[in-house]
């Protein structure tokens, strides 16, 4: 009772910190944003974002997956993850230069800051580890809350600076400076390499790669808007997904708190339990898309009604997408802990394949409604493969010396 308990109360700072962050983005700066820039402009800086948001779900998670997994055996430190973040950096620059030439966009000074961007923000996603090593929920809300602090703080300066990187520029530093003011993870030894370097890469790579399509799937949405139709469609198709993404959101705290006690537990799970674990994540998920759906037509009409003829024909379908992609989300993280990280690789290239060639050729067909098809599709084909190819991995991993339970 006392570990429910205490599951319980970190669940719900993980929480309070997540929605706060996301309530500021969506609630205030997109909003903001939306109305100064127009919904064209916007869907360029959505289409950034995602670029964004995919290389810090990649390595930045996966660095901090990667340190939470390996603290279990001792291996974990500073100097093995700073040492691949440097080369993460030379990596975020290349991706900024590219995504802003695909956008058309010749001024040096978005180039650099978009950069810097791009590369504080990859430490950010990887620096509440800080907090989730030590199992301190309430410093993890609190890193939070500064990003949201930050995000507001740039809305206000933004009558002046009239950038829209500069708003997100200083939630993401307060955060990760935050961090480096408690002189953890992002102390000497700096970039020392130990002998636990390589251990350290076997495990980030695989976990990057597989964020990476995760990531990809994510946010595809968008770049496959933005590239086969406009701006505009990015933004018609984000707003319908807005609950379902902040419901989906609860993934993260929530995949903070599974995974950060999982480390700590030393013992297996039935594969018949996983097995059943996954079938009943489908009606779970369909619940949960009628509710997003209902909310969906109030939130819309407040916060954007001047889109909302454009965007109410989809939130049905949009907003189950959303969903099945937090439950698959979840059902992966579970998986990681049990069994090998090759079968989260597998499961991920696989999907990641199939959903492709769904989506691209349904979104050349039928524009908004081919790209949300897709999504459903792709996820649904998800949680088969995890349920599937997971059980697998976990029988394999129980045969080496986990319990089965």
């Amino acid at each position: 009772m006392n570990k429910l308990k205490q599951v319980s109360k970190d669940f719900i700072y993980s929480m309070l910190g997540i929605v706060a962050m996301n309530a500021m983005i969506q609630l205030v700066i997109y909003p903001f944003l939306t109305d100064r820039m127009g919904a064209e402009a916007f869907g360029d800086v959505l289409s950034l974002l995602s670029l964004i948001a995919i290389m810090s779900g990649t390595f930045g998670t996966a660095c901090n997956y990667s340190r939470m997994l390996l603290r279990v055996k001792k291996q974990d430190t500073n100097g093995d993850y700073n040492r691949f973040f440097i080369y993460v950096g030379v990596i975020s620059v290349l991706v900024s230069v590219g995504g802003l030439w695909w956008l058309h966009i010749t001024d040096v000074g978005v180039y650099i800051g978009y950069s810097v961007l791009m590369i504080i923000s990859v430490l950010r996603y990887y620096a509440d580890v800080d907090f989730r090593l030590e199992v301190n929920y309430k410093g993890y809300c609190i890193y939070y809350i500064l990003i949201s602090v930050g995000y507001l703080l740039g809305a206000f300066l933004y009558g002046v600076s009239r950038s829209w990187i500069a708003i997100f520029l200083i939630g993401e530093c307060a955060a990760v400076g935050y961090v480096m003011l408690r002189k953890k993870i992002f102390s000497k030894p700096f970039f020392q390499k130990s002998k636990y370097y390589r251990d350290a890469m076997k495990s980030v790579l695989p976990l990057a790669a597989t964020q990476l399509i995760a990531m990809g799937v994510l946010h595809s949405d968008r770049i496959i808007l933005q590239q086969l139709g406009n701006g505009t469609m990015v933004t018609i198709f984000y707003v319908a997904t807005l609950v379902g993404k902040i419901i989906s959101l609860v993934s993260t705290p929530l995949n903070s708190v599974i995974i950060g006690h999982l480390s700590k537990y030393e013992g297996g799970i039935n594969s018949k339990k996983f097995r059943l674990l996954c079938l009943c994540s489908v009606p779970v998920a369909l619940l949960l898309s009628v509710l997003c759906t209902v909310i969906s037509y109030v939130f819309v009409g407040i916060v954007y009604p001047q889109l909302y003829d454009a965007v109410t024909p989809y939130l049905w379908v949009a907003n189950l997408g959303q969903v099945l992609f937090f439950v698959s989300g979840i059902l992966i993280v579970i998986l990681m802990r049990f069994a090998s990280e090759k079968y989260q690789l597998l499961i991920n290239m696989i999907y990641f394949v199939i959903y492709l060639c769904v989506a691209v050729p349904f979104t050349i067909k039928w524009d908004i409604w081919g790209i949300a098809w897709a999504i459903i599709i792709g996820n649904l084909f998800r949680i088969i493969l995890i349920s599937v190819l997971g059980e697998r991995g976990i029988v394999r991993s129980n045969r080496k010396g986990k319990n089965d339970v």
